[in-house]
């Protein structure tokens, strides 16, 4: 079970590094899409300002103090929020697990669920929307600042 939920934890980390690979580009980009599956159907738009975030039906989550940025995501779902600096421009993804789901899946498979994300550090626990969740970010940053 746990060589299971390393090898997830390292498949989203890997989705994560394929959001990130939009911004290492030098031009200025118009779109940013993120892919779940290897089907073409798995392509996904993401929303690049809060204005596009909240015309695709994302909400406020709530304030990261630590960041200094906006949560957003869809209403009731955290799995994947969009992080939005200052300026009200994407800064980042958090990815998030939520802990209900996690006891409920291994359950499902009459497996017992060892693995604890509060003693891995690069995950921090948040709860949104009622829903507390294990949670890890990718931030994007500009070479150019």
């Amino acid at each position: 079970m746990a060589s299971t939920l390393k090898n997830l934890t390292l498949l989203a980390g890997m989705m994560a590094i394929y959001f990130c690979t939009v911004v290492l580009a030098h031009e200025p980009f118009k779109a940013l899409k993120g892919k779940f599956t290897a089907t073409q159907s798995g392509v996904y738009d993401i929303s690049l300002t809060i204005n596009d975030a909240a015309d695709s039906g994302y909400v406020c989550a709530g304030h990261d103090d630590n960041l200094n940025c906006s949560v957003y995501s869809l209403p009731g779902d955290t799995r994947v929020c969009v992080l939005f600096d200052c300026y009200s421009v994407i800064a980042g993804l958090r990815i998030c697990f939520i802990k209900a789901d996690v006891g409920i899946r291994a359950a499902s498979n009459n497996l017992s669920f060892p693995y604890n994300f509060d003693e891995k550090p690069q995950f921090v626990s948040h709860d949104y929307w009622d829903s507390p969740a294990w949670c890890f970010d990718v931030l994007f940053d500009c070479p150019e600042t």
